[in-house]
C-alpha cells in the first residue's frame, strides 16, 4: 500500500504489547490510539516506565505488538513478511539516540554529519 500525501505518516489503533516474566504479564502499552499527521513534529512525553520506547520499538518496526494495528508511511507492520521488516525499517524509519553513538569530544552538529559523510 503506497500512502496518500493527507494519510498520515504513524498511525496506531488499539496497541497493546505485554512481556512475559516468567509466568507475569508486564503490559508496557495498554491499548494506544493516535496519529501523527504529516510534515509534523510531534513529541512522546511521560514518565519513567510508562511505555514510551516500546511505542518508539513498535513504531520503528524493532518488536511487534500483542494487539492492535500500527501503520507507518502507509504500510500496515502485520502484513510485512519477517524478511521485509528490516528493509522497510532502512528506507521508511531513522532513529537519532538520545545517549548513544554521539562522540563526547566534538559538537553534536559533527556528530551527526560524519555519517552523512560517509554516505556520500
Amino acid at each position: 500500500m503506497v500512502a496518500q500525501s493527507n494519510d498520515p505518516v504513524v498511525s496506531l489503533t488499539d496497541v497493546r504489547k505485554t512481556y512475559k516474566v516468567g509466568e507475569v504479564d508486564v503490559p508496557a502499552v495498554k491499548g494506544v490510539t493516535f496519529s501523527i499527521p504529516r510534515r509534523r513534529f510531534s513529541v512522546i512525553v511521560g514518565p519513567s516506565g510508562s511505555g514510551k520506547t516500546t511505542l518508539l520499538n513498535l513504531i520503528g518496526c524493532l518488536d511487534k505488538p500483542t494487539s492492535g494495528r500500527v501503520i507507518v508511511a502507509g504500510q500496515d507492520l502485520a502484513t510485512l513478511p519477517d524478511n521485509a521488516v528490516s528493509d522497510f525499517r532502512a528506507q521508511k524509519v531513522g532513529f537519532i539516540f538520545q545517549n548513544f553513538s554521539l562522540s563526547r569530544c566534538s559538537r553534536h552538529t559533527k556528530t551527526l554529519n560524519t555519517p552523512c559523510s560517509c554516505w556520500a
